[in-house]
C-alpha cells in the first residue's frame, strides 16, 4: 500500500507541472512607452532665460542614449539624443549604464523634473532611483546616431550634449603623450586639442575617474569623437572611452611656430586656466597650472602655491614657438603679492620640441629680465625692460616657471601681463 500510495503522489506531481506553462525566461513585455510629444531642443529652448525650473507640464522627449558612465567619464548620468539635439539625464544612480547602455532608446516624462543651465549647458535630473520607472521608460536597443562631423568654429549651442567628430586635429604639443586626466589623485585634467585647418582649438577634458585616466593622449593627427560641451564660454570635448581617439594615428601637422607674439589675458574669465592654442601650461609637480586671474579690473596670468597641498609645486607656461631668424625683442611685466620667495623664472629654449616629455631634456637659459620683488610691493607691476633675443636662432620658446610649496610657506603669487615679443 506504501508503494502504490507513492506511485499515486509521483502522477499527482507529474500531472500537476504538466499544467504549468515551463517557459521560465520569457519576461511579461513591457508596457509601450509614451510617445514623446516634444523635442529635446523644444525642452532646452522651454527654459528661456532662466537659471533652472521645474517641469510642470506633461512634457514627453524620446532620445537614444550616446553616452553612459560605463567609462567613468560620465557619472551618473547619460546623455540623450534625438534629430534635433541632446540633452544631459541626471540620474542619482551609480553604473548606470547597466540599465540605460548606449544605444539604448529612452521616453523621459520630465514633469516634476529640474531643467537647468549649467554654466550655458541645458540639463535634465537627477531621476531619484527609486522611483526611476516613473520617469524613464526603456525602449529597444538601437543603431547610435552617425556624430556630426564638424570645425570648432562650426560648433554652437544647439550642439551641446550632442555627439560631433572633429577631423584632421590633434593634441598641443605639450598634451600629446600625456595622461588623460590624474588617475592618481582623481583630478580632471583639461587638454588642448589642435585644429590643423583651421588652428583653432578646443579643450577635451577628461576626468580624473574614468578608467582610462591613466592612459596617454594619442601624439598623432586624426579623427576624434565625443561628446560637445561649454562650461563658462569654453567649448569642450568629452570622450567616452578610448575608441572614441582611435583613428589618431597619421603624421602630425606643423602648428603654432609666429614670428611675433603680443598676449594680455584680457580675453580670459577669472580663474581660467591659461589655455591658449599653441600656448603650453604645464604642471611638471603638483597639478596647479598658471590661471587668468583679476585684480583692480586688471586680467593677468598667475601663479601661485598659496593653498596648494602638494609637497612641490612647480607650473610652467610657455610661449608658442618664435621664428628667431630676425632679432627679436621681449618685453613684459611681472608683479607679485604676499611675498615670501623668489618663485619665477624667465628662460628660452631652442632645442625644446614642444613636447611635455622633453621638457626636462631640453636646454633652458634663464633670460635674467627684471621682476618683482619683495622691495616692489604687492601688486605693482614692473617692466622687464627691453630683453634681447638676438643671440638666439631657431625657433625659441619662452617659459615663465612658477616653483613653490604651500605645505612650506613658500607660496608667493607671481603674476605676468602684457608680453610681445617684437622685431627689432
Amino acid at each position: 500500500m506504501k508503494k502504490l500510495s507513492l506511485l499515486a503522489i509521483g502522477f499527482m506531481i507529474t500531472g500537476l507541472f504538466a499544467c504549468v506553462d515551463q517557459d521560465f525566461d520569457t519576461p511579461p513585455e513591457p508596457a509601450p512607452c509614451d510617445e514623446a510629444n516634444t523635442t529635446i531642443a523644444e525642452l532646452k529652448a522651454s527654459l528661456g532665460g532662466l537659471a533652472k525650473m521645474v517641469v510642470e507640464d506633461d512634457v514627453v522627449i524620446s532620445g537614444v542614449v550616446v553616452a553612459d558612465d560605463k567609462s567613468g567619464n560620465f557619472y551618473q548620468e547619460v546623455v540623450l539624443q534625438d534629430e534635433t539635439g541632446g540633452i544631459l539625464l541626471g540620474i542619482s544612480a551609480v553604473e548606470v549604464y547597466v540599465r540605460y547602455p548606449v544605444g539604448r532608446r529612452l521616453t523621459v516624462s520630465c514633469k516634476g523634473l529640474e531643467l537647468e543651465n549649467f554654466s550655458g549647458a541645458i540639463q535634465i535630473g537627477s531621476v531619484p532611483w527609486l522611483t526611476r520607472k516613473d520617469f524613464i521608460c526603456v525602449g529597444d536597443i538601437e543603431t547610435v546616431p552617425t556624430p556630426k562631423t564638424v570645425t570648432v568654429n562650426d560648433l554652437d549651442n544647439a550642439d551641446i550634449f550632442s555627439l560631433v567628430q572633429l577631423e584632421n586635429v590633434q593634441f598641443a604639443l605639450s598634451a600629446a603623450g600625456a595622461p588623460f586626466a590624474d588617475a592618481i589623485n582623481s583630478i580632471s585634467v583639461n587638454h588642448i586639442l589642435d585644429e590643423c585647418a583651421t588652428g583653432e582649438n578646443i579643450t577635451v577634458r577628461t576626468s580624473g575617474f574614468a578608467d582610462f585616466a591613466g592612459d596617454l593622449t594619442p601624439t598623432g593627427n586624426g579623427t576624434i569623437v565625443g561628446i560637445y560641451n561649454v562650461f563658462g564660454g569654453t567649448k569642450q570635448l568629452f570622450l567616452r572611452d578610448l575608441d572614441d581617439v582611435a583613428d589618431m594615428t597619421r603624421e602630425r601637422c606643423l602648428l603654432g611656430v609666429v614670428s611675433t607674439l603680443s598676449q594680455d589675458f584680457d580675453s580670459f574669465n577669472n580663474n581660467e586656466d591659461i589655455l591658449i592654442n599653441a600656448w603650453s601650461n604645464l604642471a611638471v609637480k603638483g597639478s596647479r597650472l598658471w590661471r587668468a586671474q583679476e585684480f583692480g579690473g586688471n586680467l593677468y596670468a598667475q601663479a601661485t602655491a598659496f593653498g596648494d597641498q602638494s609637497p612641490e609645486m612647480e607650473s610652467w607656461l610657455i610661449t608658442p614657438g618664435i621664428d628667431l631668424s630676425e632679432p627679436k625683442t621681449l618685453r613684459f611685466e611681472s608683479a607679485m603679492a604676499f611675498f615670501d620667495h623668489d618663485a619665477l623664472t624667465v628662460m628660452i629654449s631652442t632645442d625644446w620640441n614642444g613636447s611635455s616629455a622633453s621638457l626636462a631634456s631640453a636646454t633652458w637659459i634663464d633670460l635674467q629680465p627684471n621682476l618683482a620683488t619683495s622691495s616692489t610691493g604687492d601688486n605693482t607691476w614692473v617692466p622687464s625692460g627691453d630683453v634681447d633675443l638676438s643671440g638666439y636662432s631657431g625657433i625659441g620658446y619662452i617659459a615663465f616657471r612658477y616653483i613653490g610649496s604651500g605645505p612650506d610657506g613658500l607660496d608667493t603669487s607671481f603674476r605676468i601681463d602684457n608680453l610681445e615679443v617684437v622685431n627689432q
